[in-house]
């Protein structure tokens, strides 16, 4: 998985407020869905990730 993505979603996870949260998984959906280089796969196994954290934390999907 790209660094960056990670890095996003790590921020995503340890962020204090919900809006903070937001940004940063909506940061790493835009990466998922520019990135060229990563297959179909792995781009639905990060966007399930995304997923997870914004139904964990209650934001909009």
């Amino acid at each position: 998985m790209n660094s960056q993505i990670e890095q996003f979603l790590e921020k995503a996870i340890t962020a204090k407020n919900n809006l903070e949260a937001n940004e940063y998984l909506r940061s790493a959906m835009n990466l998922v869905y520019n990135e060229k280089i990563m297959t179909n796969q792995e781009k639905i196994i990060i966007l399930n990730k995304i997923n997870c954290i914004a139904l964990s934390r209650r934001l909009p999907t």
